[in-house]
């Protein structure tokens, strides 16, 4: 186990800034920063990040957390992963407790990627394989030593278990690597053997850096499937990653625009010429998860593609993700015979320059497109069809109507034709994790964490039972207990307290509320006060209610019990005279 001390000079020293930055565009606006949510699909951005108070909440869908919580959620880390990546970052060492301090199955899986990654290269490098690194990447693809050391490039070799062999040294078992997608088990022998085999191997990376899965090309001829990639693990969820981002993440981010390409070589010979801000499909059609998450970091998309290939029609396919996440979407198709890696060999940066100058908006390519063959009517009454359609699945009503009105524009079909011609569109995803609760028990909650003055009247008046809701109070119990402890209370401590809990987007929905600051002492005495007027009440009435019945059925000296306690909760005299 990692101890509570090192935890927390962990989160001393992180900047959440500094890390969620690595992941959406942040803009500053007054002390907090924004940006389009990571988890759900939004336009406008409602992603809330707090540099004062070190954690996140987005009022769309409700997540909420500190880095820790972030890492966790968006890169399928445990807590004590997260702990380390940080840690391994700010330069503290950890000293863990405990007699078994064996990663976690996470981190087992990573492990063994990190192994393979290592392995393969090293065989890449030994001189019988000096026809693959010398006479196909380096003659042949032009991959120059230093982008076969930044992408790990490696190699698969003929044997059926070198890695099984070689993992099981670095203390892996072959379950392990199976779990990993690293390899098979024979299911008549009960015999494990390399998944990969005789293949050039592309590792994939997360946004962290890790290495997460791998893209195997085949360096046998006649080989029916050109491309092995790995299966889905906890790892790997091929819908949510793109290749190569890990590295053109920063670059994109300053470009403000991204190259999406078909092939991991597409990509590697883009990177090694200059031309830096660039992503690989691999082949498939995208995903709203792959749209969401590049449109964190750019607004406009060049997809660029050799003419007629399967990854352009696979890109064209899925433009709707793209156009829904609120990107600007352009096509590059490279001259006949060429692909973006051949040009940019042939032509250089200057040459896919030239070509992006000349690159058509989606729109303007799809009708160019749709007339090359044929035209008249029935073609524009389709390709408005198929348009309005695409406008029917891009859910931000803005954005739709914009959408609309270009096409309108373009095609001379009215916007209220087009409405006509498509689906319903999708509703707006909700869930806001308040919404069920009593405003003023939110709102009680919330200025303790923003008014430390008032915590000691507030702790002393209430008890977790006077919250009709069993979450808020189970909440202000561990803020008491927290300013009991410490002195204060810190949202990102209340985070830890309720990991893995559905309690954890009120607490940062709680944090990330703004009160003002010449107004948020007397609003927290009002709140309070309404607070506690409201509870006596609610005491008097069941106390009122108590009397009537021992009244009734002539016990008398209840009745008197409860008639004096009456008199205290109204500082006077009990108001029984209708019952008299």
């Amino acid at each position: 186990m990692i101890p509570q001390d090192t935890i927390e000079q962990v989160r001393q020293a992180t900047d959440i800034l500094q890390i969620l930055g690595q992941y959406v565009r942040l803009k500053k606006r007054g002390r907090d920063f924004w940006a389009l949510c990571p988890f759900h699909q939004e336009k406008p951005p409602s992603f809330k990040v707090s540099p004062d108070k070190q954690f996140y909440h987005c009022f769309g869908c409700g997540k909420g957390g500190n880095v820790f919580t972030f890492l966790m959620e968006h890169e399928s880390m445990s807590f004590a992963e997260a702990v380390r990546f940080l840690a391994a970052k700010a330069n503290i060492t950890i000293r863990e407790t405990g007699t078994d301090q064996r990663r976690d199955e996470t981190e087992r899986l990573n492990y063994a990627h990190e192994v393979a990654v290592e392995y393969y290269h090293k065989l890449l490098f030994e001189k019988r394989y000096a026809v693959v690194l010398d006479g196909y990447l380096t003659d042949k693809r032009g991959i120059s030593r230093e982008s076969i050391e930044l992408f790990k490039l490696g190699l698969s070799g003929e044997t059926w278990d070198g890695l099984l062999k070689y993992a099981s040294r670095k203390d892996l078992k072959p379950e392990e690597l199976v779990q990993a997608g690293l390899a098979l088990k024979s299911e008549q022998k009960g015999t494990f053997f390399d998944r990969f085999r005789q293949r050039l191997m592309i590792p994939i990376f997360n946004l962290s850096q890790r290495p997460i899965a791998f893209g195997g090309r085949t360096l046998k001829k006649g080989e029916p499937a050109k491309y092995v990639n790995s299966p889905e693990t906890p790892l790997y969820n091929k819908s949510a990653v793109l290749y190569g981002l890990n590295f053109s993440r920063d670059p994109i981010r300053q470009a403000n625009c991204a190259y999406v390409v078909e092939g991991y070589f597409d990509l590697i010979s883009l990177y090694q010429h200059g031309i830096k801000n660039v992503v690989a499909s691999s082949g498939t059609a995208f995903t709203a998860q792959q749209a969401r998450l590049l449109a964190r970091f750019a607004e406009d998309v060049y997809l660029f593609f050799d003419a007629d290939s399967a990854g352009e029609r696979a890109a064209l396919r899925s433009v709707e993700f793209l156009f829904d996440a609120g990107l600007e979407v352009k096509i590059l198709v490279a001259p006949p015979g060429d692909d973006p890696d051949t040009l940019v060999r042939r032509l250089g940066p200057d040459g896919v320059d030239e070509l992006r100058t000349k690159a058509l908006p989606y729109l303007d390519f799809r009708i160019r497109e749709s007339e090359r063959f044929q035209s008249g009517l029935v073609v524009r009454e389709k390709l408005a069809r198929e348009l309005a359609a695409l406008a029917s699945k891009i859910a931000d009503p803005a954005r739709r109507g914009m959408f609309l009105d270009t096409v309108s524009d373009k095609l001379g079909v009215s916007v209220a034709r087009l409405q006509a011609a498509a689906p319903a569109p999708p509703t707006a995803e909700a869930g806001v994790a308040t919404t069920r609760i009593k405003p003023r028990e939110i709102e009680l909650l919330s200025l303790m964490l923003h008014n430390p003055g008032r915590i000691d009247d507030i702790i002393l008046a209430l008890s977790a039972g006077d919250f009709e809701s069993r979450r808020l109070g189970r909440i202000f119990d561990a803020m008491a207990t927290q300013y009991r402890q410490f002195g204060t209370i810190d949202a990102g401590r209340l985070v830890d307290t309720f990991q893995g809990d559905e309690s954890l987007a009120v607490i940062t929905e709680l944090a990330a509320r703004d009160w003002p600051a010449d107004e948020i002492d007397l609003l927290a005495g009002e709140v309070l006060g309404a607070f506690v007027e409201s509870k006596r009440k609610a005491r008097a009435a069941e106390l009122m209610a108590a009397f009537r019945k021992a009244r009734d059925e002539g016990n008398e000296a209840e009745a008197q019990r409860l008639f004096l306690e009456l008199r205290t909760i109204h500082g006077t005299g009990a108001d029984t005279d209708d019952e008299t």
